[in-house]
């Protein structure tokens, strides 16, 4: 967590952005990092239009590395996050001249589909559930999804 909350002062000042993505992908390697793609995520959005050609390539890179891969992994980056508004899970779009509540908007709708998606599968909602009640987060999105979900069952 601590790494993911300081990334972006570390990628953009401290001169090591081989090292840190060295260190994010041993950290995916063992375990999915969502904090870690959001940070990532982040960057992109915040500053991507003022980087390097080859720094904002190696940064799209780590993303894609990072990015979640299944429908848990996508629940925990996405639902359980409190960090970024407008986040999505397609490959990178610049969009960073929508207004906050445009991003919110699309979050909102990503979290809503995501929990229709984890409605229909025992197997996700059994996996999930633990978090679901311990977690923070777009809950209440989550919640219409899987309630309008369930009903379609």
């Amino acid at each position: 967590m601590a790494l993911a909350e300081s990334f972006r002062g570390l990628w953009h000042k401290a001169g090591i952005p081989e090292e840190l993505s060295a260190t994010c992908r041993a950290i995916r390697d063992a375990n999915f990092w969502p904090e870690g793609w959001l940070a990532v995520r982040q960057i992109l959005d915040l500053d991507g239009k003022g980087l390097a050609p080859e720094r904002f390539a190696a940064l799209r890179a780590l993303e894609v590395d990072l990015r979640p891969a299944d429908l848990i992994q996508k629940v925990r980056a996405v639902v359980f996050s409190t960090r970024l508004q407008g986040v999505d899970l397609d490959d990178y779009e610049d969009h960073s001249d929508e207004s906050v509540a445009t991003r919110f908007a699309r979050t909102e709708k990503l979290t809503q589909e995501l929990g229709e998606i984890v409605a229909q599968t025992d197997l996700e909602f059994t996996a999930l559930l633990p978090e679901l009640v311990a977690s923070r987060g777009r809950l209440v999105f989550f919640g219409q999804g899987l309630g309008q979900g369930r009903a379609r069952r």
